[in-house]
C-alpha cells in the first residue's frame, strides 16, 4: 500500500509535528468561523457528475446527509491540473472552499490526483488548514482516509486468470504514473504472479492513463512495437481500470483477435456499462457507494469530536463475466423475476433479423417516455441470458450462438442509444433557447423556466467582477455579482444590476440568513480559457444526474453567457462608435475607429495554441489582415470527446457588422461542438438558423458568409459540409495537390438550408497536408494585372509540399505577397494541417 507523507525539506521536525497535531485537534473540534449557516455543513471536492464513480460517491453521501440532517456543498473542482479540454478551469473552485462556508471537507483524492504528484495533493490539503478533512481513495498521513483494497482486488483478478483459466503470460496495463491506486493495483499483480511461481516479464508491462485510447495503444505496443503474438507471447491483459479495458477489447477485435477465446481481458472498477459491453467485462468491483457512505459518517463524527478510526479499508470483489472466459451469470445485475413484454417475447422467438429490426423501430421511432426507456434498460440486461431464446448454434462449436452474439453487439449500442435519447429529449427545449439568445436577461428567464423540469428548484448564478485569465492555483476574483436567484417559491427579485458580494461567501449575506438547509452543487462557469462566474444548484432531487445531462447543460450555459457578455460589450462599443460618429466631422476618422473595433473582434476570436492540439496532426494557422478589415474566419478546436473540428469562412463586407457575424458564427460553432455529438452538416444548418434569426431577423443586416466545417472521424477520415472555397490536399506519396470542391449554400441567405447541405468525406494519409484558405490568397494580381486564382495558388502549395507546416505556411504567404508585390486589399487566412500518424 502506498502512503503519502508530508516530506518538505524546509519543514523542521517541530513544525511538522505542529501541523499533524493541529490536524488531529481540528478533526475533533469543529471550526467556529463558518458563516454559511448555523447547521453543520460538509464540503466535497470532486469530479464532474457525469460518470459512475463521482455519482456513486455523491449519492451515498446524500443518504448520510439526510440521515444526520446536515448541509452539504459539492464543489465540482475536477482533477488537479487536468490536461484535457479546459477542465483545469474548474480548479478555480479549490480556492473557493474555506472555513467560511464549510465545517469539514471530503476530498475524492483517487480521482483528483490523476495528473499530479503526491506533493500537490499534500499542498492542497494544507490549504484547508484547520478544517477537518477526510480523503477517499488515497492514504494521507495525518488525515483520516477511506480506502479501497486495490492490491487485494488485482490479486484476486490475476489469481482467477491463473487458477481457473490457466493463463501464465498475463500483460498488465497501468494507469497514470503518479497515481497512488496504480501502484497498489500493480503490487497486487506482482504478488499474484509471485505466489503462483510465475516470473515477471517486463515486456508485458504497459503504460496507461485511465483513458480508453490508452487501451488501443497498449495492444498496438504489444503487437506492433514489441512483436508479441497474441495467444503465444501473451494470453491475457489485466487493466488498471475499465475504460482502458474497453480500448484493449476494441483494438483486439479490430485485429481479428477474439476475446476471450484468444485473449482474456479484465478491468478494474466495475462501472455500470461494463456489464453491457461485448463481451461483458470481467472486472474488480470497487464499492464506491460504501466508500462514500463511510467517508461522510467519518467526517461528521470527527466534526462532532467523536473518536473514529484513522483508516477504513473497504474490500474489493472480483466479478467474473465473459471477457475472462467465464459464463455470464448476471450476478446481482438484473431483476430475475422481470417479465418480458409480449411483443418483445414474440420478436425474440422469431429470428435475429426480425428481432433487431423490431428493436431499432422501438428505440428510434416510438415516442417512449423517460420511464419506459429506463425500463428497456432492464429488459436488455435480462436478454443477455441467451437461454431465453434459441436461434441455433453455428457449425463451429467454438462460436457462440447467433442470438447471443447478435444481442451482445446490440447491448452496448442500444444502451448508448438510450442515454442519447434521454439526453436529447431532456435538453432539447433548453438547448434551443440557450443557443439562440444573446441577451443575458433572456438567458436567466430560460433557466428559471427550464431548470425545474430537471428537478432543480433552487439556483444562484453569479458572474465574476472583471475576471482575469485563470492559471492554477490562481485565486478567483474577490467580488462577484448575483444575477439570478430562485427557489421552490419562484424567482427572487434582484436589482437590475444584480447584487455584489464577496466571492468566497458563495451567495450574498442577506441570502445566507434565509437558508434552512444548503444542499447544493457548486460549479464553475467558463468558456474555454475565459471564466464567467459560478452557480449553486440544488440537485438533491434532480433527474439531471441520472441522465448524465448536467455537464452538457452547464457547458452550454457557460458558452451562452460568454456569448451574451461579448455581445453586450460589442453592442456597447457599437453604441459608443455611433455616438462618436455624430461628433466627428472627419469621415476617415469614423471609418478608422470602426475598422479598429472590427479588427479587434476578428483577431480576438482566433485560436491560440493549435500546433499540437491533436496527437494525429501538426497544425498551424495565420491571418494577415488588410487595411480594410473583412470577415475572415477560421477555427481549430476539440469537442468534449476530444474530436478535432476545423472551420473556415469569410463574411461579406467590412466593419463591425461583419465582425459581429463572424463572432456569432464562431461562438455557435464552438458551443455546439463542445457540447453535442453532431455531424458537420448539423453544424452548418444550426449556424445558419441562428445567424438568420439574429442578423437578418433582429438586426436587419444582410451580410452573407461562406462557411465550411470539418470533423475528424479518426484514421485519417474527415467529414465536411458547407460552401466555402475549394479545399486543397497535398498528397505526400505522389507530390501533387488535389482539389476538393465544397458544396451547399452561403449562410444568412435564406432561413433554412437543410436541403442544400450534405455531408461529404475525404481521406488524409500520413504525411498528407490539408490546406484551408480564404480568397485573399487567390484573388490577387501581379504587375501585369494577371489573377493568381486557385490554379496559381495550387502551384505555390505544391512547390512547398513536404516541408514543416510552419515553414510551408510562411513560404506560401511569401510567394503570394511576392506575386502581388505586397499590394493586397483583402484579408489572407491560411490553415495548414499535416497528418503525422
Amino acid at each position: 500500500m502506498l502512503t503519502i507523507k508530508f516530506n518538505y525539506p524546509c519543514f523542521p521536525f517541530v513544525l511538522k509535528s505542529l501541523i499533524f497535531y493541529t490536524i488531529y485537534v481540528t478533526n475533533h473540534k469543529r471550526s467556529k468561523k463558518k458563516t454559511l449557516t448555523n447547521t453543520m455543513t460538509i464540503g466535497i471536492a470532486g469530479d464532474v457528475l457525469n460518470y459512475d464513480i463521482p455519482i456513486m460517491y455523491f449519492m451515498a453521501i446524500k443518504n448520510v446527509v439526510l440521515k444526520y440532517d446536515v448541509n452539504v456543498l459539492y464543489f465540482t473542482t475536477k482533477p488537479i491540473r487536468s490536461p484535457y479540454n479546459y477542465d483545469i478551469q474548474s480548479n478555480i473552485l479549490y480556492d473557493m472552499i474555506s472555513e467560511q462556508n464549510i465545517d469539514g471537507l471530503i476530498i475524492e483524492s483517487n480521482i483528483l490526483v490523476s495528473y499530479v504528484s503526491q506533493k500537490e495533493l499534500i499542498d492542497l490539503c494544507c490549504r484547508y488548514h484547520p478544517l477537518p478533512i477526510v480523503s477517499i481513495g488515497v492514504l494521507i498521513e495525518g488525515i483520516p482516509s477511506v480506502l479501497n483494497d486495490n492490491t487485494q482486488g488485482t490479486y484476486k483478478a490475476v489469481s482467477h486468470l491463473i487458477e481457473v483459466h490457466g493463463h501464465k503470460r498475463i500483460a498488465y496495463l497501468q494507469g497514470p504514473e503518479d497515481h497512488p491506486d496504480v501502484q497498489e493495483r500493480y503490487n497486487g499483480y506482482i504478488r499474484a504472479l509471485d505466489d503462483h511461481g510465475i516470473i515477471l516479464d517486463e515486456k508485458l508491462i504497459l503504460p496507461g492513463d485511465f483513458r480508453t485510447s490508452t487501451g488501443n495503444k497498449a495492444v498496438s505496443m504489444l503487437i506492433d512495437q514489441r512483436k508479441m503474438k497474441p495467444g503465444r507471447d501473451f494470453d491475457a491483459i489485466v487493466c488498471a481500470n475499465d475504460y482502458m479495458a474497453f480500448g484493449v477489447n476494441t483494438e483486439l477485435q479490430t485485429r481479428g483477435v477474439q476475446v476471450p477465446e484468444d485473449i482474456a481481458v479484465v478491468g478494474f472498477d466495475d462501472i455500470y456499462i461494463s456489464r453491457f459491453y461485448c463481451p461483458a467485462l470481467s472486472t474488480v468491483r470497487q464499492f464506491f457507494d460504501e466508500m462514500g457512505r463511510r467517508a461522510a459518517e467519518l467526517l461528521i463524527n470527527r466534526i462532532k469530536g467523536e473518536n473514529t478510526p484513522d483508516v477504513i479499508k473497504v474490500p474489493a470483489k472480483y466479478i467474473q463475466r465473459q471477457s475472462c472466459g467465464c459464463e455470464y451469470s448476471g450476478e446481482i445485475e438484473t431483476e430475475q423475476t422481470l417479465e418480458l413484454p409480449a411483443d418483445v417475447s414474440m420478436a425474440i422467438s422469431s429470428n435475429p433479423s426480425k428481432f433487431l429490426q423490431y428493436l431499432s423501430n422501438k428505440i428510434l421511432y416510438s415516442e417512449l417516455s423517460r420511464e419506459e426507456l429506463l425500463g428497456w434498460d432492464q429488459v436488455m440486461t435480462l436478454l443477455r441470458h441467451h437461454k431465453l431464446w434459441d436461434w441455433g448454434v453455428s457449425d463451429n462449436e467454438k462460436d457462440i450462438s447467433l442470438g447471443q452474439h447478435a444481442w451482445s453487439v446490440m447491448g452496448k449500442t442500444s444502451y448508448t442509444l438510450f442515454e442519447n435519447i434521454i439526453n436529447a429529449r431532456s435538453i432539447l427545449v433548453t438547448r434551443t433557447g440557450l443557443i439562440s439568445t444573446l441577451d443575458i436577461s433572456e438567458l436567466m428567464n430560460i433557466l428559471e423556466r427550464e431548470l425545474p423540469g430537471f428537478g432543480i428548484h433552487k439556483c444562484y448564478l453569479a458572474l465574476y467582477e472583471n475576471p482575469p485569465p485563470f492559471t492554477y492555483p490562481q485565486t478567483p476574483p474577490e467580488w462577484s455579482r448575483l444575477i439570478l436567484a430562485f427557489d421552490k417559491n419562484g424567482r427572487i427579485d434582484l436589482p437590475p444590476e444584480g447584487i455584489i458580494f464577496p466571492t468566497r461567501n458563495l451567495i450574498p449575506e442577506e441570502f445566507l440568513k434565509q437558508q434552512d438547509r444548503m444542499r447544493m452543487l457548486v460549479d464553475a462557469l467558463y468558456f474555454q480559457k475565459e471564466h464567467v462566474g459560478f452557480w449553486l444548484l440544488d440537485v438533491w432531487d434532480a433527474t439531471i444526474l441520472n441522465e448524465k445531462v448536467y455537464p452538457i447543460l452547464t457547458s452550454q450555459i457557460s458558452s451562452s453567457l460568454k456569448s451574451a457578455l461579448l455581445f453586450r460589450e460589442l453592442a456597447a462599443a457599437n453604441k459608443e462608435i455611433r455616438k462618436l460618429n455624430k461628433q466627428l466631422k472627419d469621415e476617415n476618422l469614423r471609418i478608422n475607429t470602426e475598422m479598429e473595433v472590427a479588427r479587434h473582434i476578428q483577431i480576438a476570436l482566433l485560436p491560440e495554441v493549435i500546433k499540437t492540439i491533436h496527437p494525429d496532426f501538426e497544425i498551424t494557422a495565420r491571418m494577415l489582415t488588410a487595411v480594410q478589415v473583412s470577415g475572415d474566419y477560421y477555427d481549430i478546436s476539440l469537442d468534449r470527446e476530444g474530436v478535432l473540428w476545423l472551420g473556415i469562412g469569410d463574411v461579406s463586407g467590412h466593419g463591425v457588422a461583419s465582425g459581429m457575424v463572424m463572432m456569432m458564427a464562431q461562438t455557435i460553432h464552438t458551443a455546439i461542438t463542445l457540447n453535442y455529438n453532431v455531424s458537420a452538416r448539423d453544424i452548418v444548418v444550426m449556424v445558419n438558423d441562428i445567424l438568420f434569426r439574429n442578423i437578418t431577423g433582429r438586426m436587419g443586416e444582410t451580410p452573407y458568409m461562406t462557411f465550411t466545417t470539418l470533423k475528424y472521424l479518426g484514421q485519417g477520415r474527415f467529414q465536411y459540409a458547407g460552401l466555402h472555397l475549394d479545399l486543397l490536399i497535398y498528397r505526400q506519396y505522389s507530390r501533387v495537390c488535389e482539389v476538393i470542391e465544397t458544396e451547399g449554400m452561403w449562410l444568412n441567405v435564406k432561413p433554412d438550408i437543410r436541403e442544400d447541405t450534405k455531408n461529404a468525406e475525404f481521406f488524409l494519409g500520413i504525411g498528407d497536408v490539408l490546406i484551408l484558405f480564404t480568397d485573399g490568397l487567390t484573388e490577387v494580381f501581379n504587375w501585369k494585372r494577371e489573377l493568381l486564382d486557385i490554379y496559381g495558388f495550387k502551384d505555390i502549395v505544391t512547390a512547398h509540399g513536404g516541408k514543416d507546416v510552419e515553414v510551408m505556411q510562411e513560404a506560401i504567404f511569401r510567394d503570394v505577397i511576392n506575386w502581388c508585390n505586397g499590394e493586397y486589399s483583402d484579408d489572407m487566412s491560411l490553415v495548414v494541417v499535416q497528418r503525422i500518424r
